[in-house]
């Protein structure tokens, strides 16, 4: 199982601009389709309950990203579920205020 880890990006975009991209699942397919494919969205398409089902290129599996808190305009939290693996892991995008001179996201 791997270990968790932390990536930080800064970005020169607007706090709210930023939230509104990452809040809406249908946006991360450019920056993902590297790693997943055959999405499907379900739910609503954005917020809490906010829902895709993904094949996972690497391990060649199903996989459920679900979004199960959004608190705009600083913090998403989605849990993806491996299908075959039973594994559960969560990944989540925070605004770090810290730094002021762009809006850098974790």
């Amino acid at each position: 199982m791997p270990k968790p880890g932390v990536v930080s990006v800064d970005v020169p975009q607007d706090l709210s601009h930023v939230f509104e991209l990452l809040g809406v699942l249908v946006n991360h397919e450019p920056f993902t389709h590297h790693l997943v494919r055959d999405r499907e969205l379900s739910g609503p398409d954005r917020g809490v309950g906010a829902d895709a089902q993904v094949h996972v290129r690497t391990f060649d599996v199903k996989d459920d990203i679900e979004v199960v808190e959004a608190a705009p305009p600083e913090r998403i939290v989605e849990r993806n579920h491996a299908h075959k693996a039973g594994g559960v892991g969560e990944g989540t995008y925070t605004h770090d205020f810290r730094e002021t001179s762009c809006a850098p996201w974790r």
